[in-house]
């Protein structure tokens, strides 16, 4: 192992690895990765600095960093970029044009009506379209293994109060961290459990035993649910509906108060 970080010596040492030193602020020697390292650090103190951020923003910069380098067109795409996006239009000539507009600035490729996107399967029926993620559904159920288990027929209860100290904290959070965000992409398709997903977000910091049971008590009820789509499909109605509630004064851990609200048009 060759690095310009000393401390390493006894990391290397500890598991039978040889130790160089390289010259410290030399990207040569310090290789592709630590040069890699160095642009996203440049471009993440640049968007702060642009945006008049404090520091606490930090990981939301990094996140961004790493997309934006993540999408520029590389070598083992033909010097391409892998971003795909969704055209939609009111009309087919309305989407053509902007097709045209856009080729006309970067080097695009029309792939055709849409069908699968990033784990969503797109199905067309008559009245609209219907976006699946059943198979994105089977990959979480055979990832934690329980497939064998029961589906539930219910979400959990959603009068029930979870707060941060209740139980004991869980053997390996990482697995926690990881079905929470998982669930989190599936929303996209499953609005039903979004007010569920929401409330075991809100324990990712130290997730404790029953909170991992409330995770699997959704888990299951995706499970018995798979089949569950969510249609688009044009709406005659030209207002806004809205509906919010509040829940005072609701969380056990600072007696703050809990409000939401959703939209449809």
């Amino acid at each position: 192992m060759k690095s310009d970080n000393g401390p390493l010596w006894d990391f290397c040492k500890a598991n039978g690895l040889s130790f160089h030193l390289s010259c410290p602020h030399t990207s040569p020697q310090n290789r592709k990765v630590e040069r890699q390292i160095r642009t996203i650090n440049n471009i993440l103190c640049t968007l702060l600095a642009r945006a008049s951020l404090p520091h606490s923003f930090w990981h939301h910069a990094l996140q961004m960093a790493t997309y934006l380098l993540n999408i520029l067109p590389h070598k083992l795409l033909n010097y391409q970029s892998h971003l795909r996006i969704i055209l939609s239009a009111s009309s087919d000539e309305l989407r053509q044009s902007i097709i045209f507009l856009l080729s006309s600035e970067f080097a695009i490729k029309d792939l055709g009506p849409l069908s699968y996107f990033l784990g969503i399967l797109v199905t067309r029926h008559t009245s609209g379209l219907c976006f699946s993620q059943k198979k994105y559904v089977v990959e979480i159920i055979d990832c934690v293994g329980m497939s064998p288990c029961k589906p539930s027929p219910t979400l959990v209860d959603t009068k029930m109060k979870l707060c941060g100290t209740m139980s004991k904290q869980i053997e390996d959070p990482s697995l926690y961290k990881r079905l929470v965000g998982t669930l989190h992409y599936l929303i996209f398709t499953r609005p039903d459990i979004a007010y569920v997903v929401q409330k075991v977000c809100l324990f990712m910091q130290d997730p404790r035993e029953k909170h991992m049971h409330v995770l699997k008590h959704i888990l299951c009820y995706i499970q018995g649910t798979m089949d569950f789509d969510l249609h688009l499909c044009p709406s005659s109605t030209s207002t806004l509906i809205s509906y919010t509630e509040v829940d005072w004064g609701g969380c056990p851990d600072t007696l703050r108060s809990t409000s939401g609200y959703c939209v449809f048009g």
